[in-house]
């Protein structure tokens, strides 16, 4: 008789870590929209501390102006290492859906950081979507 499990009694199954992902994680998303900042400022927001015990991977990001139109960039950051984790940018607005997510360690704490070159102050909207284990 073998130690390893019965495939075939229903004992046990095997799903793509996705779909265990679905099952076992917490979805987390942030949607919002940060204060007026002026043309060249650099916003700073801090989105979300990760609880001790968990791991955030970030899956989406998306950005917009509102009140304005100009190129635009985005940046997550991570306080814990001062690393920017990742980077969008666009003409009013851009987001991106990642193949592979990324993670952000227990006690981190999340920062959303935006710079525009419109002619006028603006407000950024924002989109962050994952999940956490």
């Amino acid at each position: 008789m073998s130690d390893l499990p019965d495939f075939y009694a229903g004992g046990a199954d095997v799903i793509l870590r996705p779909e265990w992902a679905a099952i076992q994680a917490t979805d987390k998303n942030f949607a919002g929209f940060t204060t007026d900042y002026a043309a060249d400022a650099l916003s700073s927001d801090a989105l979300y501390v990760v609880p001790a015990g968990k791991t955030l991977y970030i899956c989406t990001f998306g950005l917009g102006l509102r009140l304005a139109a100009g190129p635009m960039f985005g940046f997550l950051v991570s306080l814990l290492t001062n690393q920017i984790i990742a980077v969008i940018g666009g003409y009013q607005g851009a987001s991106i859906s990642l193949s592979k997510p990324i993670a952000v360690v227990a006690g981190d704490t999340l920062y959303l950081r935006c710079v525009h070159y419109a002619a006028s102050n603006c407000r950024f909207y924002y989109a962050v979507g994952g999940y956490e284990l």
